[in-house]
């Protein structure tokens, strides 16, 4: 009936639960874009995958409120795809159908969780390991970790304990491995370096440092967070190298803008998962699933931004600022300016502010006609940049290059000289300057020719400096130069002599201090020596032989010579002949091979001496004969020249003589301007002939092509009138044909004139020439136009002409002698051109942009009154008539002019150029970058600094600091910044609003992930701090005592906010339901002994749900903890021998249920013996009788011991199994084989065959005898083995000792060593090894001893529903296992004695020998029932002390609380009581004052009387309680005190406390008529009316009346 009742409650409830979730379901959208099917679901195999973690909420969280299972999920969407999921909403019932959209879960989370989400996805499992572990367990850690990130445990005390659990379990180990290295793997994938940002838009900005020594830019980025190798970065124009933590970034390009510079995390490539992306599934009232599809999840990307500068010009020094926030972070785009200080102007060695990128555009014309005028003081304008732009030293500027005939130079002596060369392109005036004085000085560059200066140094002091080359200020070059007045040059040959022309040898030289040699001959004729190469004070010099002599190399520097080397060509005498002396040939083409002769052996070069005439091929051949094949080109007398190293040895004359014949097809011929004819040409013997006109500008000739073999054509076009003649030559013969042109040409133009507006304009004039030939254009006055040479054809021709200046000119065209003129001429226009400004003060080296306008638009030219003051560009045309200029200053003038031109109209502006800068100028403006460094190069000088902005979220500091800037020098200048602080104030309550105390909350940075706060909420439920602008995540990370975790919250702070108030709502962690105990236990149906390695699965009757599944120890018992409901046990996989019990074990977990037990009983299976048959033989393979053999099982038992047979063979039959066979005594003679040999029967009527060989003894043998004792009582000992080694370390017999303790062998006389390898159970084994002489025909003795080994056993005591819970105060009695039948045997197995108690929930009992011991409770703690369950151990030699568990239900009692009136009898119904634990202070509960103990896991519970007065409390553990009664009866007076309630042994009666509770009566009314009635109604109106009277009274005193 109970179970029935309990039944219908569930029921009741589940069909309520399904109710109200379907009504709050919402419906699943019709048109969803995918929606899905559960297509599997499983629990994971090979891992304990059902979990019921302690009621500890303040441990396990929200893992605490429900059992929990790991499963493997996979949904079959719309398209057939099947995808594994996970669950995303723990705690929730598993759904069938699913729609792919944003799910109501994930919604709920922050964008936090979110990524951690998507990040677990990234690498947890998807279809294959990826940790080196199965699949469940990769499976199991994926979906953990996925539900720590979901219910907001993430880096909590909560994730620890709950991961600590779950790999608690058995076979689990691996899960906390895997949850591990996958987070390891999220954390640093979520990671960038600190120095950058996720997106490009917030990345933070660097600038680069000049470094002069190596004449780049470079800064150090140092990534705190430890991920840079992660991250390959790379950036346009840049290099960078990693080093660590430390990223260095190198550029050689100045003037770089906020150059990105990205990677993507290596990891991402890394991740199984990278090409992959999250989907989710909506399940509705079932579980919220997180799956995979493509193309959804973005790599981690870092940004960072790079500035460079340009480089600090010689003599300048520099200012650096280094702006950091109150706790020594850098700080960035704090705005700093730099004004000319007190104390005069600073004088600039060199620019300030130089231009980059613009073309240099210089016209002097007229500049010496213009006066320079003197003005007054005008104003100084501001040609500064915001940051000065400095010229990078690369031999270039912007539109010129620039370079030096020698790349470096070193002077070896003071007073020295050396001009360098300058090439300018295009040409510009330049200026030179030295950067150190005392090393060097410098004469003005010197003009040699358009483009080419030269530059005389002298060397004036030892040192390293530099030669500058500059435009318009600006360094454009950098030659570096050094003095040194010592010089060491050593050779590594101090003479040489060659044996042959044109052979080569190079000369080695090491040169200190570095500088580079200059090598000469002495005598070129001999030698001559190349130029050196080399660097760093080693060089090398190639030397060649040119003829016979002797001659010397010269070693020099600076012009001084340092080193001579003799060297020398010295050749042998050598015989040359030829075959033939000479010939003759009588063709052109015609070839001779002549046979040269040299002695001794030398290759020889043969040279023609007229190439026209003939031509020798090079030289073949070997061994002193050689061949040169020689050819005829054309008539004449010749020689050829056999020559060896060069030098002449032969000359053989040769002679080409040719009879030519030579004729044209006509003699005369008259044509028309622009027609051609062809002349034939036959010519004997075939040759090429020549075609040439008499006079180009009547007829033009081709080149002669030829038809067949001595007959050649030539094309002649008639170009102009006239008469000419067309020669034509071949050999010596000539041939002349008479030309005469007449001419009918037409040439006219599509125009007779035109006029142009504007300097610079073009106009193409288009002529017509017929019949077509090519024309001729020129112009009448260059001053006023220039054409360009005639394009076109066929007819049609185009002449583009130029307007130059003003004035009137002509256009001739010219063609077949004809002539056309066109009047051209340049009429300006009359503008009107505004400047900006008529007046401008520049400083000398910087520039001024000026912008003008002109009216009409014409384009505008500009000219410098004097290039030696000012220089500007060509105009830019901003928009139509408006212009720019930009003026370049480039020495100190009074006052100048820049003349701007346009059209007809000129007008000038005065410039000013002046040295240095004046007080109070701003001369530099620049904010700080991500590291919080800003530098300035300055002129030497006094000047102030002043930060003129202050980031956003912090107060300006504008003081004005002054600073002195020298030469070279470097002024630091630091600035801390205090924040602007916004309020931040947290509340915390519950779901009614009660405030609630205790709750601890971290603030995150969401940019650097760095923790800025920390607080826990006081007791009005806030938390107050201040926070500067950032973006910030606000994460509850501890929940007061018996709350639930808030969902985290991120928000901004920003230069407007006042306070940002954030409001978080915890919900009560609901009491989990009670554990209950299962036990199972498995034994043999025959003997009833325990069975291990029995798998047993259990299933959820209602869900159907596999719950749990394990195997039996070597008791035979599993155990687990399960939620009240039907079960079913189920063995799915029997023990090795065993057939599985087939039976379903079905069984109840109810409330009042603590531990329930399951039996299940296995029958051995019934299979036939198979057979083992030995064979003994010798070494010929010949039987042996008489061996004796022992058989070992797989537990090391002895099951059979046999003799071969004079067949050498013994048999026996084994049941399946796994055995050893091992020769314990050879047959007389021989000895013992010492060799097991392992084998198995694995099946009914198996054979299996086993040979053994014995080595044959030699004739002479002796005896050992080997005698093991009991090291205490000197008793022999069975079991001990030995073995025996040889004088070679050869094991020769292994035995054990018999029942006697002996063991006896057979030997060969010689040495050998014996070791004990096993000792006997529960003995430690010998170690001590002892060597022995065996003798022939004589018997030695041995003795060894062996100690037994005694162990303990510990017991730890615990509650069964609280494992955390010791128990102490029982009594256990430890049995022997006697028969060794391995189950315990009441009456058989002997008693060894009782456990102490240690007082803390441990028992111990010690001094054991080794085996299986049984252990029973005698007596149960005060409160808990005493077990009926047998606990086994075993101690063996390995491990002699072992610790077991044992487990006791605490006793339940029934309270009955029979409430009464004071009367005794009148039963009262409808009284509340309260029941809540009790705790003491002291545990004195006879004195101390009772209180309720609000941190037991006994939740407080209620009970209201029924109609009999009875209030009942079910199922109560022992202990000490408190009962308030909350709501009295009516009419009754309610307790005031509450009751104090004992549950033990003595309180308790038949599992029942009984108590009855009186309450009072409330005082009645006195009856209708009563005397007691009247008395107190009369004083009551007395009073009322003094009270009237008195009001009144007051009343009217208030009034005055």
């Amino acid at each position: 009936m109970k179970r029935l009742k309990s039944f219908w409650k569930k029921a009741i409830a589940v069909a309520t639960s399904i109710a109200t979730v379907l009504s709050a379901s919402p419906p699943i959208p019709a048109n969803a874009a995918n929606s899905g099917t559960l297509a599997s679901s499983g629990y994971m195999s090979g891992i304990t995958s059902h979990f019921w973690l302690s009621s500890d909420t303040s441990k396990y969280g929200k893992f605490a409120e429900n059992s929990f299972q790991f499963q493997n999920y996979t949904i079959r969407d719309s398209s057939g795809n099947v995808r594994t999921a996970y669950c995303i909403e723990h705690g929730a019932k598993l759904s069938s159908s699913f729609t792919e959209q944003s799910a109501a879960e994930y919604n709920k989370l922050s964008s936090t969780q979110k990524d951690l989400i998507n990040d677990a996805m990234l690498f947890g499992y998807q279809f294959k390991s990826s940790y080196g572990q199965s699949q469940s367990v990769e499976r199991a850690a994926t979906q953990l970790l996925i539900w720590v990130i979901q219910l907001g445990y993430w880096n909590t005390s909560v994730e620890t304990n709950v991961v600590n659990a779950v790999a608690a379990q058995p076979n689990n180990s691996g899960i906390k491995t895997v949850y591990y290295q996958i987070k390891d793997k999220m954390t640093s994938y979520e990671k960038i370096p600190s120095f950058s940002r996720k997106s490009s838009s917030s990345a933070p900005t660097y600038t680069l440092t000049y470094d002069t020594s190596s004449q780049t830019y470079k800064t150090t980025l140092t990534d705190s967070n430890n991920v840079l190798s992660n991250f390959p970065f790379s950036g346009s124009g840049i290099s960078m190298s990693v080093n660590g933590n430390k990223l260095t970034i190198t550029s050689s390009t100045p003037n770089l803008s906020n150059v990105v510079c990205s990677a993507q995390s290596k990891l991402y490539s890394q991740a199984q998962n990278a090409n992959s992306g999250v989907v989710f599934w909506y399940s509705g009232a079932g579980q919220d699933m997180v799956g995979f599809t493509n193309g959804r999840l973005d790599p981690v990307q870092a940004y960072f931004k790079v500035n460079t500068g340009s480089p600090p010009l010689p003599g300048n020094g520099q200012w650096t600022m280094f702006k950091t926030t109150e706790d020594g972070s850098p700080l960035e785009g704090a705005e700093f300016t730099i004004r000319g200080g007190a104390g005069g102007a600073a004088k600039a060695k060199s620019n300030v502010a130089a231009m980059a990128g613009t073309q240099l555009y210089s016209i002097s014309e007229d500049a010496q006609n213009q006066p320079q005028e003197q003005t007054t003081s005008l104003p100084l304008a501001n040609a500064m940049g915001s940051v000065p732009a400095l010229a990078a030293i690369s031999g270039s500027l912007s539109g010129y290059t620039v370079t030096s005939d020698t790349d470096s130079y070193t002077f070896t002596n003071i007073g020295q000289t050396y001009t360098f060369g300058i090439t300018v392109s295009p040409d510009t005036q330049i200026t030179a300057g030295q950067g150190n004085g005392s090393v060097i000085s410098v004469d003005a560059p010197v003009k040699v020719r358009s483009g080419f200066y030269t530059v005389k140094v002298h060397a004036v002091g030892e040192g390293s400096t530099s030669l500058y080359i500059q435009i318009g200020g600006q360094n454009v070059l950098r030659v570096p130069v050094n003095v040194t007045t010592s010089v060491s040059i050593v050779s590594d040959t101090s003479s040489y002599t060659f044996t042959s022309i044109g052979q080569t040898y190079t000369f080695k030289f090491t040169v200190t201090p570095d500088v580079k040699p200059v090598v000469t001959q002495g005598n070129g004729s001999v030698v001559s020596a190349d130029a050196a190469t080399g660097s760093n004070g080693v060089y090398y010099v190639k030397v060649h032989a040119v003829g016979e002599g002797n001659t010397s190399l010269y070693v020099s520097v600076n012009g001084t010579t340092k080193l001579t080397i003799p060297v020398s060509v010295r050749l042998p005498s050598y015989t040359v002949t030829s075959s033939p002396s000479s010939y003759t040939f009588t063709s052109i083409g015609q070839t001779y091979t002549f046979r040269i002769n040299v002695s001794p052996d030398i290759r020889p070069t043969v040279t023609q001496g007229n190439g026209s005439i003939v031509s020798a091929d090079a030289v073949t051949g070997s061994n002193g004969t050689y061949n040169v094949k020689v050819h005829a080109m054309g008539e004449g007398n010749t020689s050829l020249y056999v020559k060896i190293n060069g030098e002449t040895k032969l000359t053989i004359p040769v002679s080409v003589h040719v009879e030519v014949s030579l004729s044209a097809d006509t003699t005369s011929k008259s044509m028309r301007v622009g027609e051609t004819y062809t002349v034939g040409i036959n010519i004997s013997p075939d040759m090429v002939p020549s075609c040439s006109q008499g006079n180009g500008s009547v007829i033009d000739a081709d080149a002669p092509v030829k038809v067949r073999s001595g007959y050649y054509t030539c094309r002649v076009k008639a170009v102009g009138e006239g008469s000419t003649s067309l020669y034509i030559r071949a050999g010596d013969k000539e041939v002349r044909v008479l030309f005469t042109v007449t001419s009918d040409v037409s040439l006219t133009a599509d125009t007779t004139s035109y006029t142009f507006t504007e300097i610079g304009q073009t106009y193409t004039v288009k002529v017509m020439v017929s019949p077509d030939m090519p024309i001729t254009a020129g112009q009448g006055n260059g001053d006023v136009i220039s054409a360009d040479a005639p394009t076109g054809g066929n007819g049609v021709y185009y002449v583009k002409v130029h307007a130059v200046g003003e004035g009137n000119s002509a256009l001739y065209v010219s063609a077949g002698g004809k002539q056309l003129k066109i009047d051209m001429s340049v009429k300006l226009a009359e503008t009107v051109i505004t400047p900006a400004v008529t007046d401008i003060t520049i400083r000398k080296g910087s520039t001024y942009d000026l912008s003008f306008t002109v009216d009409p638009d014409v384009t505008p030219r500009v000219t410098s009154a004097n290039t030696q003051y000012i220089d500007a560009n060509a105009p830019k045309k901003v928009s139509a008539g408006n212009y720019t200029v930009t003026i370049i200053g480039k020495e100190v003038v009074t006052s100048t002019g820049l003349y701007i031109k346009a059209g007809a109209t000129q007008i000038k502006v005065l410039v000013r150029v002046v040295d240095g800068i004046q007080e109070g100028e701003v001369v530099f403006v620049g904010k700080t970058d991500a590291s919080g460094h800003l530098a300035a190069s300055l002129p030497p000088g006094n000047y102030t600094w002043e930060e003129s902005a202050a980031p956003d979220g912090y107060i300006l500091d504008n003081t004005k600091h002054a600073f002195t800037v020298s030469e070279g020098g470097v002024v630091t200048a630091t600035m801390t910044n205090k924040s602007v602080q916004h309020h931040l104030i947290i509340y915390k309550s519950d779901e009614s609003g009660t405030s609630l105390a205790g709750a601890v909350f971290q603030i995150v940075n969401r940019d650097s992930g760095a923790v800025v706060y920390t607080g826990t909420t006081s007791s009005n439920g806030q938390i107050t701090t201040d926070l500067p602008i950032g973006s910030y995540t606000a994460i509850e990370t501890q929940a007061p005592d018996g709350y639930d975790l808030a969902s985290a919250q991120d928000f901004e702070v920003t230069a407007s906010t006042d306070t940002v108030r954030l409001y978080f709502t915890d919900t009560k962690t609901p009491p989990p339901p009670q554990k209950h105990t299962v036990r199972i236990y498995k034994t043999d149906s025959e003997t009833g002994g325990p069975l291990a390695g029995a798998t047993i699965e259990v299933t959820n009757d209602q869900t159907g749900e596999k719950v749990f599944t394990g195997t039996t120890d070597d008791s035979g018992m599993l155990s687990t903890t399960l939620d009240t409901g039907s079960y079913t046990a189920t063995e799915i996989k029997a023990p090795d021998g065993y057939k599985i019990d087939e039976s379903q074990q079905r069984f109840d977990v109810e409330d009042d249920t603590q531990i329930v037990r399951v039996n299940f009983s296995d029958t051995k299976e019934q299979q036939n013996p198979g057979t083992i048959e030995i064979y003994k033989v010798d070494e010929t393979g010949g039987p042996l009788k008489g061996a004796e053999f022992q058989i070992t099982n797989a537990r090391g038992q002895i099951v059979y011991t046999g003799t071969t047979d004079a067949s050498g063979k013994l048999s026996t039959t084994l049941p399946v199994g796994s055995y050893t066979a091992t020769e314990t005594k050879a047959p007389t003679g021989y000895q013992v084989n010492v060799k097991s040999k392992n084998f198995t029967i694995s099946k009914s009527d198996e054979v299996i065959k086993l040979t053994f060989e014995d080595t044959k003894l030699p004739d002479k043998t002796g005896e050992m005898d080997i005698l093991k004792v009991d090291s205490a009582t000197n008793g022999p000992l069975e079991g001990a083995t030995f073995e025996i080694k040889d004088s070679t370390g050869k094991t020769v017999y292994t035995g054990t000792t018999g029942k006697d303790g002996k063991l006896n062998a057979t030997l060969a006389p010689g040495t050998y060593t014996v070791t004990e390898t096993q000792a006997p159970d529960g003995y430690t084994i010998d170690k001590s090894t002892q060597e022995v002489t065996v003798q022939a025909d004589k018997t030695v003795t041995l003795n060894f001893s062996d100690t037994k080994v005694l162990g303990g056993i510990t017991l730890a005591k615990t509650d069964s529903t609280d494992s955390s819970k010791k128990l102490k105060g029982a009594t256990f009695e430890v049995f022997a296992d006697t028969n060794s039948n391995k189950a315990y045997d009441k009456g058989t197995d002997k008693s060894v004695g009782t456990m102490t108690d240690n007082g803390d929930g441990t028992y111990v009992i010690s001094k054991l020998a080794p085996g299986l011991y049984f252990i029973s409770e005698t007596k149960a703690p005060d409160g808990y029932q005493l077990s009926t369950e047998i606990v086994s151990a075993e101690i063996t030699s390995e491990q002699t002390t072992i610790t077991v568990p044992f487990e006791d239900a605490p006793n339940n009692a029934k309270i009955v609380l029979n409430k009464k009136g004071n009367d005794g009898n009148s039963p009262l119904e409808g009284v509340t009581f309260r029941l809540a634990a009790a705790t003491v202070k002291d545990n004195d509960w006879d004195k101390g004052d009772w209180t309720e103990d609000t941190s037991s896991s006994f939740q407080p519970v209620t009970a209201i009387s029924d109609k009999d007065g009875q209030a009942v409390f079910d199922n109560v553990p022992y202990g000490h309680y408190l009962v308030t009664e909350t709501k009295g009866p009516d009419g009754y007076q309610i307790l005031e005190v509450p009751l104090k309630i004992t549950l033990d042994g003595t309180t308790v009666k038949n599992g029942e406390y009984t108590r009855t509770v009186y309450n009072k009566v409330n005082p009645a009314l006195p009856a209708t008529g009563s005397i007691g009635y009247i008395i107190p109604i009369a004083i009551g109106a007395c009073l009322g009316i003094g009270l009237i009277v008195y009001a009144v009274i007051s009343f009217r005193k208030r009034r005055g009346t």
